[in-house]
């Protein structure tokens, strides 16, 4: 799926990363194989798995990209599931765009603090999109989580980008 949350009080759940955002993405570390968080007009990589495909009961492969749901218990059970693929052999990278608010969740410590590579916060907000259309109003920090199976992590190293060039693709 798309985020949940991307504007706050929103009864919309299907907010969409720009494509800015994965051609930044992929210019820094990789192009993407997977995105198993989306809908057909909305994927990020040449595969998909849909809501109907369940991707936490699929095993995930190669790069992936998940801009998962927001809500609860979907974002914990999203990163847990993140954490356990970055364990397997057939995912090279796993990288997540998350809200960075909710950092006292038992997901976060668990599974991003003490088992990603890497955590870039976000300066600034994405305009997510909804429809296809740039939206202006999201008022949600976020930051990128990475698990790599080349490096196992045992405690997230800290970084940021600003969203403008981020924005710029």
């Amino acid at each position: 799926m798309t985020n949940r949350l991307a504007i706050e009080g929103s009864e919309r759940n299907d907010y969409a990363t720009p494509w800015p955002v994965v051609r930044f993405l992929e210019r820094h570390f990789n192009k993407f194989d997977l995105d198993p968080c989306c809908y057909p007009e909305t994927a990020k990589a040449p595969s998909l798995f849909t809501k109907e495909d369940d991707a936490l009961s699929r095993d995930w492969f190669g790069h992936v990209y998940i801009n998962p749901p927001w809500g609860q218990p979907d974002l914990s059970q999203f990163i847990e599931h993140a954490y356990n693929q970055s364990l397997q052999r057939k995912t090279k990278s796993i990288i997540a765009l998350i809200p960075a608010a909710n950092t006292d969740t038992h997901a976060w410590h668990k599974y991003i603090v003490n088992g990603a590579n890497y955590v870039y916060l976000i300066r600034g907000r994405i305009p997510f999109e909804l429809d296809g259309v740039r939206q202006n109003s999201n008022n949600v920090p976020t930051a990128f989580v990475i698990w790599e199976r080349t490096s196992p992590a045992t405690r997230a190293r800290l970084g940021s980008f600003d969203v403008k060039d981020i924005m710029r693709g």
